[in-house]
């Protein structure tokens, strides 16, 4: 999900299909790159990166997206912490 520089996936996530070929999956509510995910049971969380640094999105199985909640600090190029019920946001960079 997400692209980097310009790319057309900004705000769109790309699926590999049973056949082999890429499709768009989502459309995303915000531009987004540079960000971390967690996998909460069918869905996926996006969190922060660079247009979005303290925004989360949740993509459903069923291709919705809707903004969640925000981040207290802006998180770019962060590492993520599975912790079964909840995560742990490390490192990145500044902004």
């Amino acid at each position: 999900c997400g692209g980097l520089y310009g790319s057309e996936t900004r705000l769109s996530c790309m699926t590999l299909n049973q056949n082999g070929d890429w499709e768009t999956s989502h459309s995303l509510q915000t531009e987004r790159w540079a960000h971390t995910s967690w996998k909460t049971g069918e869905n996926i969380l996006l969190i922060g990166g660079h247009e979005s640094p303290n925004t989360t999105e949740l993509l459903s199985a069923d291709g919705s997206s809707q903004s969640k909640f925000d981040l207290q600090e802006n998180h770019i190029w962060s590492c993520l912490i599975d912790d079964a019920e909840s995560f742990i946001l490390t490192g990145g960079i500044e902004i």
